[in-house]
């Protein structure tokens, strides 16, 4: 196994999109989903680039981080990429670049006790309408009008990312 500590914040990120998924894949099976389709799309919403900036945001609001995944998330964020953004600003695509690189770095460091902790992670909101709003604009292009049932019907169950 590569050692993570040599590992660069772009090679991080790519063992952590791919850790990532598995976890979001997982989470949707467990929710009883079993159509390809409906599991792709579900799954897309999670694993956005707005979606993960948005989670890192209130990880490091919450002071859920360690000063050691804090690095390694700021390896991964302020990495060169030879890549660009698709469907999102260049900020929020680096962002989401070193919130893959805190899992990665996770991952290739045994550490899946805290791996499991930190993909469970629920943002906490005293508004549980306004959360809603605010995870349905993370996983998609902007707002969208949408109404209480309509978003029930897009994000079920409500809140429950894990």
């Amino acid at each position: 196994m590569a050692d993570y500590k040599q590992v660069n914040g772009i090679a991080l990120a790519y063992m952590g999109d791919a850790i990532y998924e598995v976890y979001i894949r997982k989470h949707l099976l467990d929710e009883g989903m079993t159509k390809p389709t409906r599991l792709h799309h579900r799954a897309t919403h999670y694993v956005s680039a707005k979606a993960q900036a948005m989670l890192i945001k209130k990880m490091e609001e919450q002071e859920l981080l360690t000063p050691e995944e804090q690095e390694y998330f700021r390896r991964g964020r302020n990495a060169k990429s030879y890549t660009s953004a698709k469907n999102t600003s260049v900020v929020t695509y680096r962002i989401s670049t070193g919130f893959e690189a805190l899992f990665g770095y996770l991952y290739l460091s045994g550490q899946t006790k805290r791996l499991d902790e930190l993909a469970a992670f629920k943002p906490a909101c005293k508004n549980t309408l306004l959360t809603a709003c605010l995870l349905f604009k993370a996983a998609t292009a902007g707002w969208r009008p949408i109404t209480k049932s309509s978003f029930v019907a897009i994000i079920s169950p409500p809140l429950q990312l894990f």
